[in-house]
């Protein structure tokens, strides 16, 4: 205490905290959960003043050094955003139990106990991907639908088990077509199988959730007589006004961004899931003029 003078600035007030993002293979551009996550995080920057950051990753091998760049950058908050990257936050996770994590998309199995330093955020996409499956069962002409996604994993196929059942609970003589593209990037490829599913198999509603392979179907559908597509996880009719009816939402940055809130108010309570769906906004479907008002 030698030296202190009371005309000294003593101020220990804290500085911003620092948000960090780890964002799974498919940019933060992705017209899905890596944007919606990275959207939600600069709202939370605007109204809390927070400071975020992202780090892409171009391969699963990426996931790891990106967590370790930011534990480099005394980031207060470490987000992992995707199922894909769960495993290597939950590896980080324990190697250090000082730094405080969130994971989207992905929780710990039933009766194992989750850490305190990290919040588990996940979602009922079934609920969402049953509500687009009504609208797709009742206004399909051709009894045809079909779901593309990227990967069969636990965040993205409940859309299309809701979706399927929500479809042929409207219309028992519905047929629902489903293919994986093993991409989240490959728009060449969701073209391929769009077309496949529109000329051989006449699927006349395509509900896509393939990432960046999204840009191909949107490009099939366009090419294509009287194709309608559903989106999913952000409001995805902008991209094709003419042809995407309606998506299936997962707020995954208004989930987030609460998130931030309560980490920076103190609220944090790590080692305990939340879970988000239609009962408290986080998952629903997008309002367009497409939709009849009896199919509303």
């Amino acid at each position: 205490v030698v030296g202190c003078s009371k005309n000294e600035d003593v101020s220990t007030e804290k500085e911003a905290y620092k948000i960090g993002l780890v964002l799974s293979v498919g940019g933060v551009n992705d017209e899905s959960f890596n944007q919606s996550a990275w959207e939600g995080s600069l709202k939370a920057q605007e109204e809390y003043g927070v400071e975020v950051s992202y780090l892409e990753s171009q391969s699963d091998a990426d996931y790891t050094p990106n967590i370790e760049t930011f534990i480099d950058r005394d980031t207060d908050l470490i987000v992992g955003v995707g199922f894909q990257v769960s495993d290597a936050i939950k590896e980080a996770v324990e190697a250090y139990p000082d730094q405080d994590f969130v994971m989207i998309d992905s929780t710990y199995e039933e009766g194992q106990e989750i850490p305190n330093n990290i919040r588990p955020i996940t979602f009922k996409e079934k609920e969402a991907g049953y509500l687009v499956g009504l609208i797709a069962g009742k206004m399909t002409e051709t009894n045809v639908v079909s779901c593309i996604g990227g990967f069969d994993i636990p965040s993205l196929t409940p859309f299309f088990v809701g979706f399927e059942e929500g479809a042929k609970e409207v219309n028992p003589n519905v047929k629902v077509l489903r293919q994986y593209i093993n991409s989240f990037t490959d728009a060449s490829k969701g073209k391929v199988v769009a077309q496949q599913m529109i000329n051989k198999e006449n699927a006349d509603i395509i509900f896509m959730a393939t990432g960046g392979g999204n840009a191909g179907i949107i490009e099939a559908i366009k090419e294509a007589d009287n194709i309608k597509g559903i989106g999913v996880d952000m409001p995805m009719s902008y991209l094709a006004k003419d042809h995407i009816i309606t998506s299936a939402l997962k707020n995954v940055g208004e989930g987030l961004k609460l998130t931030i809130k309560d980490y920076i108010e103190g609220n944090f309570n790590g080692g305990n899931e939340v879970k988000y769906d239609l009962s408290n906004g986080g998952v629903g479907y997008e309002l367009t003029d497409h939709l009849p008002q009896e199919v509303i």
